[in-house]
Parts: structure tokens; sequence; C-alpha cells
């Protein structure tokens, strides 16, 4: 039965035990018998998120649970602190003048004017000189981040002195004019003198003591905020209100205490408090009832085995009997003990000691006993549980069993039936997480199979940094998810906490982006990213699918970078306005404007902007506007009252909340303002003017600090960062990343922290916190416990360490147990897995006799898409399918159709009856000038130039002006560069130009182009169907009289090879069609002349009986590749007929050269090599030789006459 609701019995008590679901169980049923009164909040303090959840979802059970989590705040041990000693003297602030973020920037106003600081220093009677180490450090840059990080540290310093090592503060304050040498006072202490290099330490204490001490503004804070009163703490240190504190709770009882203090306070799982912490727990216990459910791995002493044990207070207390003889040698002691507790719990001895100090179990025991019928230390043996390898070793650390007394067990552990503790090798953090996925898909399996309950939310995946490794779980985990039917079985639900907002939420990344805008590029990439922001894109209202449009006209208008060429000039660049966005704007509108009409001002217009779409511009030019004049705003410095005004227009100007995370990122950026201009009043910085690199820095830092609200044990398998009390129970506990020098996390403490060099007994660091949290993640596993590391090189498969405590651990099992079989243990736990998740290893069973075999019986995969590469005939190839139905064209063909043919039937075949066109790969917006041309960029230019100028009314004498003029063209539009560099490639450009102008004028001979195209239809019978081919020829030319016809093809393609010096005929495939296409237009010979920069080529005249009979055999053939495709192609066909042309019955020979040629076409090709995996694949088919020669024959032979000899 509950009891009173107003019979809570104040005091501190202690409640350990080993299982955190049994502590958690005693909370519940202590809150259920020992209700607080109606609306009143129940205060529970915890060290983590997943704390505060797993409690929450355990309070809202309705089985051993109250049925619902309410009326419940659940804060962190520091703010709590804060709180109550607000509670008790009310009139504290809300912040202190001396808490880490007002010191901060009390530090950074100091040391920012040193020659007022030397001043400050002399006034206080001080020696300046100490002060030369920081000195010399800031004169090292002048980069006011430098200044910040070095003030953000000091006070982190100075801070954790004010927790850890008050009595250094006060010393130090004490010596008033460094009337004597400042000293240290050790754990055991003594006095010892510091060291020269770090007497700045207590002088700059004295400075920020004296700095408050006379802060007047400090007076209308405290006038603002809070009635005035007899006592002012606005300038009282922690310390101070600390003891002030502790002094007056002495005065308070049951009936008289304070009203805002929480009559109960549970504090549950948290592995480290400072001493301050629980002193202030037990000044509070004579008028509030206190629980501290504490996680205490062994159930018998075990402080002794841990170093730097004579600088506990006292013995330990609450339990007496030693199951180790404290007396022992150090050595001897690690032989009796447990040698993993003795090496990785010493942060929890500490803790455990802390607690010891203020304990006073005889005074609580019978009360608990009677209040929930449980004992005040709640054990409870692994092994009654189960008997599995990893309960034993948790048995073993919970008994205090020594390494002897196990290996006296002689216990054999079935690696094939017990899998409870396994190891796992990977090449790399991907592979760990494919690994990782497919090992839990089988795992979810295997525990439907024996009716077993394994929910996701039962799976806690940890890793030291989860910003590595969630690229690698997204891309893992997410890939099979979907919507509904879509989604793949293989789906696994998860969740990745611990994650950065900063890194995530797009508004805040958009946001990082333009508090970068005075040192920004501008880059085509940087304003396209501000794009692909939901929230900034609905603020100018461009929806997502006007994206593509406007990618299109930044590159057609040659945007690279740069605002405008004073933005350029602000980098200390040449003042110039070409590829800038200023520029390609004023093409833009200028084309939308008049269309393809010649350049006006110097502007040549962009003519692809029309109707509707051209409304686009606006708000492209909007935001160009609004960067610009946020960029002259972000130069400055302001104060900061004029930041904090500037920072909330700027999301007011770019941003509009259009989903959860829009407005989360939109009200937090607001909170975090309103803190800084607090804080920046209580640092006396409310006049000072700051740098954008300093704000932009601390505001959006302050984003990315954890919180207990976010989410955590959803129902999903949970993937975490390693943090304090993130070791809740779980089934399965995978650990990845346990790599040698990534865990423990190696955090090397700043030179002058003087905690460093005098350890104390409840110090933070996070070595010996990384090393008890691997000891809790052990032990919070309760079925099973999978670690895994990158224990093979990606490169050259050499062998890699995992983490040392993952040797120390594998050493313990190596020397304490062993297989039943003849294999070594460790050799049992752990799989090794391949480079590659296709590895046939995979696939393929193994070879029973094999010594591999029983390692590679433990691989697992679930991605059968790579099966089919195993169980496919390796000799069956695309060509030996069924064959397709009879296919016939729509719509008739064109040139293009029988190009593709000729260049290679096989892409031919995908894509004119398969309709699968060769991938292309995504388009890089070019973000700088063009300095330098590709081949192909020039050939794309060069034939643009010849179009422009090769007229028939173009002269040898005003052709250079022409081409001139088309170059100044290309200048406007930014495609080539202004200046010398410009000019210097439009003459790279034109020099092969000039010579093939004249032969083109010597070979046109007073022909002039066609004044209306001839365009014609021929029909071909194939299979009794018809097929059809359009015919046309932009490049006839006839006489005056229209009697004679010729054709005259210029192109920028080489018909000669730049070093074989044979045919390109990749380049005539084109040009020959046109030819045979011209004898069928005019119906009578034609000549025609392909000129380009390297080499001619002639072809006669033919009748157009013969022009048809071959454009019919290709048609012919065209259609036989459409069914199968053709086993050939071009460069292999050309070689083969080559050398057949040659010596007719060297077949040998005629099948190495075309071998040659095979290699080049699949260089060029996209399918031929999927169709045909290889020379010896497409030689062997029947029609290999018949099919070349129809092909490629008529083409050679047109080629290779006396008139190109």
């Amino acid at each position: 039965m509950p009891a009173q609701l107003d019979s809570l019995q104040p005091g501190l008590m202690i409640l350990q035990g080993n299982r955190l679901e049994d502590l958690r169980d005693l909370l519940t049923e202590w809150i259920k018998t020992h209700p607080l009164r109606p609306l009143e909040d129940e205060s529970i303090l915890v060290q983590s998120n997943g704390i505060a959840q797993w409690l929450k979802m355990a309070l809202a059970r309705d089985d051993g649970g109250c049925g619902i989590a309410a009326a419940m705040q659940v804060d962190l041990p520091g703010r709590f602190l804060w709180q109550a000693y607000r509670s008790v003297f009310d009139d504290l602030p809300e912040i202190s003048p001396y808490d880490k973020a007002p010191l901060t920037w009390r530090l950074y106003r100091l040391l920012k004017d040193w020659p007022a600081l030397e001043e400050r220093v002399q006034e206080l009677g001080e020696n300046p000189e100490l002060l030369q180490p920081l000195k010399g450090f800031l004169s090292q840059d002048a980069d006011p981040r430098r200044l910040h990080q070095l003030a953000a540290n000091l006070a982190d310093l100075y801070d954790q002195y004010q927790v850890y090592r008050a009595d250094w503060l006060e010393a130090w304050e004490a010596n008033l004019q460094g009337a004597k040498q400042d000293e240290l006072i050790t754990a055991k202490g003594k006095l010892e003198p510091l060291e020269t290099a770090d007497r700045w330490q207590p002088l700059i204490w004295r400075l920020l003591v004296a700095d408050i001490q006379h802060d007047s503004s400090l007076d209308q804070l405290g006038k603002k905020r809070f009635a005035a009163n007899e006592t002012d703490w606005t300038r009282a240190s922690r310390a101070s209100i600390h003891r002030a504190v502790i002094k007056k709770c002495k005065e308070f009882s049951p009936e008289n205490r304070p009203e805002d203090l929480p009559r109960r306070v549970l504090v549950f799982g948290i592995s480290s408090l400072p001493r301050q912490t629980l002193e202030l727990f037990q000044a509070l216990s004579p008028f509030t009832q206190i629980l501290v459910f504490a996680s205490n791995p062994c159930q018998h002493y075990w402080g002794d085995l841990v170093e730097d044990k004579e600088l506990l207070r006292r013995e330990y207390q609450r339990i007496t009997e030693r199951k180790i003889d404290a007396n022992l040698s150090p050595e001897d002691l690690h032989l009796q003990g447990h040698p993993l507790l003795a090496s990785w719990g010493k942060q929890g001895r500490d803790y455990l000691h802390l607690l010891d100090e203020q304990d006073e179990p005889e005074s609580y025991r019978e009360q608990v006993q009677e209040a929930v019928q449980q004992n005040i230390d709640l054990y409870r043996d692994p092994l009654d549980e189960s008997d599995n390898l990893l309960s034993q070793l948790q048995s073993d650390i919970f008994d205090l069993r020594p390494l002897s007394e196990r290996q006296q067990q002689d216990t054999p552990i079935d690696p094939e039936k017990d899998r409870s503790l396994e190891f796992l090798i990977a090449h790399s953090p991907q592979r760990e997480v494919e690994i990782l996925h497919d090992q839990l898909l089988a795992t979810f399996e295997q525990a439907q199979k024996q009716s077993k309950r394994l929910p996701p939310r039962e799976v806690l995946v940890m890793v030291p940094d989860i910003n590595v490794y969630a690229p690698h779980i997204q891309a893992v985990f997410g890939r099979y998810a979907g919507q509904g039917e879509e989604r793949d079985p293989r789906f696994l639900p998860f969740h990745i906490a611990d994650q950065g907002q900063r890194g995530q939420n797009t508004l805040l990344i958009a946001l990082e982006k333009l508090l970068q805008l005075p040192s920004s590029r501008f880059a085509v990439s940087e304003l396209l990213d501000l794009l692909d922001t939901p929230a900034l894109r609905q603020r100018y209202r461009i929806a997502e699918a006007d994206l593509p449009r406007l990618r299109e006209w930044i590159q057609g208008a040659n945007i690279r970078w740069g605002l405008n060429a004073e933005q350029r000039a602000d980098l200390g660049l040449p003042k110039q306005e070409q590829n800038t966005w200023l520029f390609g704007l004023r093409r833009l509108l200028l084309g939308f404007a008049s269309g393809s009409s010649p350049a006006w001002k110097g502007i040549e217009p962009h003519d692809e902007v029309a109707g509707l779409e051209a409304a686009l511009l606006g708000p492209l030019a909007q935001l160009l506007k609004d960067l610009e004049t946020t960029r002259d705003l972000l130069k400055e410095n302001h104060t900061p009252a004029g930041w904090s005004q500037a920072l909330k227009n700027l999301i007011a100007r770019f941003f509009t909340d259009t989903s959860k995370a829009d407005t989360w990122a939109i009200t937090n950026l607001d909170i975090q303002l309103e803190k800084l201009e607090k804080v920046w009043e209580y640092g006396k910085l409310t006049d000072e003017t700051l740098p954008l690199e300093v704000i932009r820095e601390e505001l959006l830092s302050a984003l990315d600090q954890p919180t207990l609200t976010q989410k955590f044990l959803g129902g999903s398998i949970n993937f975490a960062t390693l943090m304090p009390m993130r070791a809740i129970p779980f089934q399965q506990v995978w650990l990845l990343g346990m790599n040698d020098g990534d865990y423990p996390r190696s955090v090397r403490p700043a030179d002058f922290d003087l905690m460093a060099k005098d350890y104390r007994p409840g110090d933070r660091s996070r070595r010996e916190d990384d090393r008890y949290l691997f000891l809790e993640a052990l032990l919070s596993a309760r079925e099973k416990l999978v670690i895994s590391w990158v224990g093979r090189n990606i490169r050259d498969n050499s062998t890699r360490p995992p983490s040392v405590l993952v040797g120390q651990l594998r050493d313990h099992l190596a020397a304490g147990w062993q297989a039943a079989g003849d294999q070594p243990l460790l050799d049992a736990l752990t799989t090794e897995h391949p480079l590659q998740a296709f590895s046939p290893r995979y696939f393929v069973e193994p070879d029973q006799d094999s010594a591999a075999a029983a390692k590679d019986q433990r691989l697992v995969t679930f991605a059968h898409e790579w099966q089919q590469l195993f169980i496919q005939n390796p000799e069956t190839t695309a060509t030996e399918t069924d064959t397709l139905p009879a296919w016939y064209p729509e719509a008739s063909l064109a040139l293009r159709q029988l190009n593709d043919l000729l260049r290679c039937p096989a892409d031919a075949f995908y894509k004119d009856r398969l309709k699968i066109y060769p991938e292309r790969e995504a388009e890089q917006l070019q973000e700088v000038e063009n300095f330098a041309f590709s081949g192909l960029e020039a050939w794309v230019l060069q034939d643009q130039l010849i179009q422009q100028t090769f007229h028939p009314e173009t002269t040898p004498q005003n052709y250079p002006h022409q081409l001139e003029q088309a170059l100044d063209k290309l200048v406007r539009q930014g495609t080539l560069i202004e200046g010398a560099l410009g000019r210097h490639q439009s003459q790279q450009l034109t020099e092969p130009l000039l010579e093939l102008f004249e032969t083109w004028q010597q070979e046109r001979n007073e022909m002039l182009p066609l004044e209306k195209p001839i365009t014609d239809l021929l029909s071909f019978s194939v299979e009794g169907k018809t097929i059809s081919l359009e015919l046309s020829s932009p490049y006839l030319l006839v006489n005056s009289d229209a009697s004679q016809y010729s054709q005259l093809i210029v192109q920028t393609s080489r018909a000669i090879e730049k070093r074989s010096k044979s045919y390109a005929w990749r380049n005539l495939t084109r040009p020959w069609l046109h030819h045979l296409a011209a004898q069928v237009l005019v119906q009578q010979p034609v000549t025609t002349q392909l000129l380009t920069p390297k080499g001619q080529v002639t072809w006669p005249g033919l009748s157009m009986e013969k022009a048809q009979e071959q454009l019919s055999r290709l048609v012919t053939l065209w259609w036989q590749s459409m069914q199968k495709p053709l086993p050939t192609a071009l460069s292999t066909g050309m070689a083969w007929v080559a050398s057949l042309q040659k010596e007719p019955d060297n077949l040998e020979q005629a099948a190495n050269k075309a071998s040659e040629g095979f290699n080049k076409d699949c260089a060029s090709s996209a399918r031929l090599g999927q169709v045909f995996p290889d020379f010896d694949c497409l030689h062997g088919q029947a029609d290999f030789a018949s099919a070349t020669e129809a092909l490629y024959e008529p083409l050679y032979h047109a080629v290779k006459t006396e008139v190109n000899a």
C-alpha cells in the first residue's frame, strides 16, 4: 500500500546493485509506495538522455511500472546544482559571472587589449612578465579565433578548477599582489610551489576576480533581474556560494525548508559525480529525501585492486568484510583479484568511495527493507540466468573471482553452441556495418525460428564516434528502406543518436554557409547548395522542380564564381566581372528581353530564357541582392546587441520553416541568441565589438550541445556513441570501431592543465571514462556481446591491432577458458571477413578438408544480388540466351541510327531496341574560368567557329575579321578569358582553321549552298516488312545553273589518326553515310569531300542504284542487329577487313589485328563488353566474319581508293 503523501522521511540513501534493471525496478517501486503530492514534480538526475528515456519507459509500464510517466523533472546534475543554490538563496542570479560561458567572454575581453591588460596587472601590484607565455601564444597569429579558443580553453580550465580544485583558487585569490610565490595543494595536502611557466594562471585568476568585483554593470543586472537584498551574490564565486549554501542548509528542517527545492531527489545510474555535488546532497539530506541508485559491478570490495588507493580519504565502510587482504603487494593483489576490474575500474572505484564518504547505511537499511522489502544492496549473480561464456565472465567480475580460480575450474566452451561473445575483423568501417547488417538479419531469423523474442529495440550498437560511422550506417541500412510494398524485406528499422545537428539540419548547414559569406568565393556550387535548402527555397518561392532549369541557365550563362568585380577585389584578386554572378545575371536578363539579338553595351544575351519560366529570374536576382547586402553587413564588426539583431534579421531574410526540423532550428537559434545576450552582459561585453568568426563558432557550436530531449530507445536498432551511462541493459550489444588508437579515445589535456599533474580521486579523465565505459558495455549485454574492429589493412591486408582494451579482454579469455575442440578459443570466437561483400567465400560452399572451413561456415550474407555471379554458368553469354521475338521500328530510321550501327552494333541494339541509353556522368558545373580546354571542349569551340565563319560570302581577306568577331563573342559569353591568356587560347583554336578555310574556299569553287534543303524517304523491304529511311544532307552545294552538285563536309574531327597515321574510322562513318544519301537525293553521282584539320577524304560519285543498294544492305544489317547484336564493332571490323585485304588466307593474323581493335572498341563502347566479355567470345560467333565483312567492307573500299591514296 502507498504510504501517506506527506510521509517522506528525509535522508541520503545510497542503493547499490550490479544490474541496472534491478535498481530501476527498485526506483519504480519506491515511487509507487512513496507518492508525492498531486501536481508535485518528481526530480530525477541522470547522466544521459538514454537513461532518462529508459526510466520513463519503465515508469510508464502497466506491468511493474506506474502506468504513466508524467510530472517528472529529469535534469543533469550540474544544472540541478545551481537550481539548488538558487532555492536556498532565491536572490542568486540565473547565471554566475564565474560560469564557463560568461568567463569565456570576460577572458576574451581582457586578453584582447594586451596593453590595457598589462596596465591592470601593474595596478594590482603584479609582475607583467609572468604573462609572457600567453603573450607569445597570441602573437603567433592575429586570427580572432585563436584568441577566442584560448579564452574558451582557459574558461573551461577555471571551471574545472572551481569544481575539483576550489582550494587552489581560494589560495591564489588570497595571495594578493603576489606577495608570495603561488602554490599548489596536492592530493595529500602538501604545498608545492608553482613552476615559473605556470605562474600566469593564479595571476589571470586574480585579474578575473578583480574585474568581476569592479564590474559596475553587474549591479545593474542585479537590480534589473532581482530585488535589492542585503547580500549581493552577483559577484560571488561558485566556491563561496557553495560554502554559503552548505552553511545555510544547517538552518533548515523538514518543516522549514526552501519552497523551490524538491522534497525528493532521485539520482540514477550516474557513474561519476564531483565531491561538491555529493557534499550538497549531504547538506540537503536533513530536510530532503535523496536516493542515489549506483551501479557497482562487484558484490565485494575491490577498491584495493586499483592504483592510487593511497589517495582515498578513508577505508571503504559500506562493506567491512574483505575477500582480498589489503596488505598484499600490488602484484599479489592483481593475482588475487580480477585483472579486468583492476585495469578498467578506476573511475567507478573513485565514485563509490566518494559516495561512501557521505554514506551511513545503517541509518536507512531497515527503512528500505520495510518500505519495499528489498535490501539496500541488490546483487544478482549473472550465472543465475545463463551459464554461457559471457555470463561466466560477468560472474567472475561480480564475485571478484581471480584468474587462477577460473583456470582451476577448467571450463570448456563449445563455440558452435555458445556465441554469446564474438569478435569480428573487417577491412574498413563500411565493411563493419555491412557485416553487422548481415549478422543482425541472421540473428533475427534464428530468433524467429526458435520462437525467441528479440525486438530491434533490444539491440544497441555503439561506436567511438557516431559521426564517422553515420554515413556508412545510412548507406547500408538505409538502402533497403522504402514505402509500403517497395520496402525490401531485408530492411531493419534503425535510429542514429548523438549526431550533431550542425552537420545534419539543412537550415543550419545553410546558415553556416551564409555566415561565411565575407570569405566566400561565391562559387556556383555554394549557391546551388543554398538553393538545395527547402527553408531558403520557400522563402524565395523557388520550387525544387525549378532547380534543373536554373542549373541550365547558370551553366549556359557561364557563371563560375564571384558575386561581382568588387567582391573579387575584396579577396585580393583582379577586379574583373567576367564569369561572376552579376555577369551571368545580366546575360540572362538581356536574353529574356532581346532574345538572340546582338550584344548590347558589351553584354552578350543568353537567349535560353523565355516564357513563364523567366519568372525564376526575379527570385534569383533578389537572392543575389540579399547575399550582397548580408556580405557587406557581416564584413563589419558589431557590438553584441548589433550582432544579435543582425543574426535575427539574417534568419528572417533567408528562411521560412517548412518542416519540424526547420522549426526546431529557428526556435533554438532564437533561444541561443537570447542566452548569448545574457552571457555577453555577464561578461561585460556590451560595448565591445566582436568579429564574425568568433560569433559564428560560438552560435553554431552551442546548437550541437547534447540535451536530454534527444531521441533514443525507440522501436528501432539504436546506433550511438559510447558515452557515460549509455550502457543500458540490452539483449545484444555490438561495439564497432574498437581500433587501436581510436578507443580509448585519446584526448590530450592542455599543457597548462595543472590537474593533469596532480590526480585526485574523482577527477574526470577521458581515457579512464572510456575504460569504465567498456566495462559497463561488457556488463550490460544480457545475451550477446560482439566486438568488431578494422583488423586488416584495406590496401595490403596486413594485420592491424585492436584496442588495448579488446586485447586485454582477449588475453583474459585465452588464459581462463578453452575451446571444447582442438581449436584455440580466440580463433573459434573470431571471424575474419573478406574485403568485399561479393567475395566467393560468402556464396561457395567451403572445402570441408580445408583449414578455413570452420571459419567460412560462419560467414553469412543476405546480399543475394551477388549470388548470381557464382551460380551462373561462366561460359553462358548474352548471345546464347533465348532469341527475342521479331521486332520492327514503328517510325522511320534516320542516318544517325545507321551511324550508331557502324560504330557498334551492340550499342545500337541497346539504344534502339531496348531503349537503354549510355549512362552519363553527372555533369559538374565548372567553378573556375576556362584556363585550359580539353580535347572535346576545343573540338566544340572549333566546330562552333566553323559554323559561324565558313560562309560563301566570306573571302580570305575578311575571314580574319569574321573570326575575330566570333572570338569576341566567345569572350563576351565568358567562354574565353579576357586578356593575354584569352588571346593565347584564341590563337590555339584558330590556328588550324585558317588553312582549313583556304582549302574550303578552293574546293568550293563558286558552288553555293542549296536555297532549300532536299529531303527524301526511302522504303526497303526487310523480311516482308517495310522499313523507311529518312534522307537529308545539309552539306550539298550546287552551281549557279543548278546543273552540277557536289558535297563539301568540314569537320574538326581529324580524318587521320595523329600517332598511327591511319584513318580515324570513327570520324568517317557519318560523312560516308551523307555521301550515300547525296547520291539518292539528287539522283546523280555526287563527289563528296571531307575536310578536316588533319587529313582529307574524297568519295567519288556513285550511281543512285549503287547508293540505294548499299543503304538497303545497311538497313537490313541494322534490322538483323535489332534481333540480336551483330558480333562485330568498328575498330574490330576494320582491322579484320584491312588484314584480309593484304593477306586473304592469313586468318590468324586477321584475328590478332581484330583483337587489338576489340580493345579499342570496348574502351569507347558502353555495351560491347557486356554482350561479348572478350574477343574470343566475339570471334567465336558463327556469323562474325560474314557480319563484319558485310558491314565494313563497303566503307573500307570507299575510302581506300586511288583518290585517297
